[in-house]
């Protein structure tokens, strides 16, 4: 009789303690996706060292953890540049889609564009990626550099004038890039 009492006892504290930690789930699950996220972190920042190459697949499994780290803690802006650093080297012209659809959030920030634009034009002069890579990074800069030329007298230094020549001339607009080229002379002779 003391033993059905007991296992009954047993039976209902085990149901309240499952209560419990059912129902306080939305209190501790942020903290264990947070701390599973960086732990996942840790493990991707390793394959960003530049010895490790496509072809052992290994950057496919730092690439992995890292979109997971990213997935499990979304608001980090540090899992997210981290799993794009990684994506880059890969899928070029994902990781610069990722980059460009976050910096639409963000307003003007100024260097992390002219950082994105200098990364999207590398992309585009990349011989070996197929054609639709090169595309879509060349829309990249396009977008990007109409957002440094509205911003305040971006298009007055020579030196960013001139990578917007590089994009225009890389892009089949050579004419275009000439009347920049002789507009960029006639004020910085």
């Amino acid at each position: 009789m003391i033993r059905y009492r007991l296992s009954y006892l047993t039976s209902l504290l085990l149901l309240f303690v499952f209560t419990v930690v059912f129902f306080s789930v939305d209190f501790f699950m942020p903290h264990l996706r947070e701390w599973k996220s960086n732990k996942m972190l840790l493990q991707s920042k390793v394959y960003l060292d530049e010895s490790i190459d496509e072809g052992s697949g290994l950057l496919e499994d730092g690439i992995r953890k890292a979109k997971i780290a990213f997935l499990l803690n979304p608001e980090s802006k540090e899992t997210f540049e981290n799993y794009n650093l990684l994506l880059f080297r890969t899928n070029p012209s994902l990781a610069l889609e990722n980059w460009s659809t976050n910096l639409q959030d963000q307003g003007n920030e100024i260097e992390k564009r002219i950082n994105l634009f200098d990364k999207s034009l590398a992309t585009l002069r990349d011989d070996t990626l197929t054609p639709l890579h090169r595309k879509r990074a060349g829309e990249v800069a396009f977008s990007q550099m109409k957002r440094l030329t509205k911003s305040d007298n971006w298009i007055e230094d020579p030196k960013n004038a001139l990578m917007v020549c590089n994009l225009l001339a890389e892009t089949g607009n050579q004419l275009a890039a000439l009347e920049q080229v002789k507009r960029l002379l006639q004020n910085y002779p």
